[in-house]
């Protein structure tokens, strides 16, 4: 377990990065700590900082290093893994952090939950929240569903709402 003491002795916090306040093997003070670790299709990039001889989510540690408590979940409010600035991170459960999930790149629509039936020629929108599916209709026009689904998603997701 990594304390807030620790990552305060050895880091420094600015904008949403961690820096060396110490200078070890391979590490220079004052340098940028961690490394970039992209992934590709739908997965987030984040920042990893190798630290106590172990990777770790650079956004775990700078929730521990402002509020001294390692988290079980954490989400990025504006759905940016690589941006860790403390403003941008919450608490999360697992449900609500599904509902802030970024759009799948290969969706038709470009909206969550909305696609078209080829074979009725309509647009459906459903959401899945708290692992119920709740659909919620045919429509005419895409912009028709977009606007419920964004209805939706406010009232059944709350402030994890993601459009």
């Amino acid at each position: 377990m990594i304390t807030q003491e620790e990552l305060k002795e050895t880091f420094d916090y600015k904008d949403g990065h961690l820096y060396w306040k110490i200078a070890k093997q391979g590490v220079t003070k004052g340098n940028l700590a961690g490394t970039l670790n992209r992934k590709y299709g739908n997965k987030t990039d984040y920042w990893f900082v190798f630290f106590k001889g172990k990777n770790h989510k650079a956004h775990r540690l700078i929730w521990t290093y402002h509020y001294g408590f390692e988290p079980t979940m954490i989400d990025h409010i504006d759905g940016d893994g690589l941006n860790n600035r403390i403003e941008n991170l919450r608490l999360t459960s697992p449900s609500q952090n599904a509902f802030n999930r970024k759009t799948k790149p290969n969706t038709k629509s470009g909206i969550k939950g909305v696609y078209f039936n080829a074979k009725s020629k309509k647009w459906t929108a459903k959401l899945i929240a708290y692992k119920k599916l709740i659909y919620l209709g045919t429509f005419l026009t895409q912009e028709d569903a977009i606007h419920a689904i964004h209805g939706a998603r406010k009232q059944a997701h709350g402030e994890f709402a993601s459009y």
